[in-house]
């Protein structure tokens, strides 16, 4: 929800890169860029191109249940109906806009400015100072921000080893096996289970098979520790309640 709407409604299936969960979004102004979402987020968004044709025909991704693409009109009004059905919705005025400026003032708050700035798509114009254009912030940095923010581990951010290691500034090293290897052009996207939940990590072909890695191969799973503090600490302050009503 943090996207603009034009992004969201020129996304087509080519758009997906569900091995290192990446979307590209054609923005305003012909920016392309791509963003980092939640391995939740990318696997409903290729189930929703199954189920309704877009991924048969190529078109747009976002669909009515009969198929047709999704218009301006009913992307805009699509707050309006839920609140029709979750009156804390409506009383709580949320909407597509709210949605994105609370999610950019966390993770200014959690982040800083430039990831922030990253996060939400803005790109420098001869209107920026010298310290925004001196002071940006990458994909990995973008992608961090993301899994605090929603607990999942982003595969950019989750790397594998063959066995523990030692001398390494990543201190969550945690074991586990390989359930599934899934390649694209360059890129593999190997999933692992470890005790209590599943990771996905998108590391190279050639690193895969380097490693020789196949299903049932036992594996370190390293996770950044700042990853999982920032986690651990938004999970407390959610509490019991739902994120979107807490906030």
């Amino acid at each position: 929800m943090r996207h603009r709407r034009g992004g969201a409604l020129a996304l087509t299936p080519r758009n997906l890169d569900p091995d290192q969960c990446l979307i590209l979004l054609h923005d305003k102004g012909s920016t392309v860029r791509w963003q980092p979402v939640s391995p939740t987020l990318v696997t409903h968004l290729r189930d929703h191109a199954e189920q309704r044709g877009a991924a048969a025909s190529g078109g747009q991704l976002l669909r009515f249940t009969n198929g047709d693409p999704i218009t301006t009109r009913r992307y805009d009004h699509l707050f309006t109906r839920l609140g029709n059905h979750l009156p804390w919705v409506a009383t709580q005025q949320i909407s597509i806009h709210w949605l994105r400026h609370t999610t950019l003032t966390w993770v200014e708050r959690n982040f800083g400015y430039a990831v922030a700035r990253a996060f939400a798509g803005h790109t420098n114009n001869n209107g920026d100072s010298a310290t925004t254009t001196y002071t940006r912030a990458s994909i990995h940095e973008i992608a961090s921000a993301l899994a605090a923010l929603t607990g999942e581990p982003h595969p950019t951010e989750v790397s594998l080893a063959t066995g523990p290691l030692a001398g390494i500034s990543i201190r969550n090293q945690l074991p586990g096996q390989v359930t599934s290897i899934g390649t694209g052009g360059a890129m593999a996207a190997v999933k692992v289970s470890v005790e209590g939940a599943e990771l996905t990590a998108a590391i190279t072909k050639e690193a895969a098979a380097d490693s020789h890695l196949e299903v049932g191969s036992s594996v370190m799973a390293l996770v950044k520790s700042t990853e999982i503090l920032r986690s651990r600490r938004l999970q407390d302050e959610r509490g019991s309640e739902d994120f979107v009503k807490k906030v």
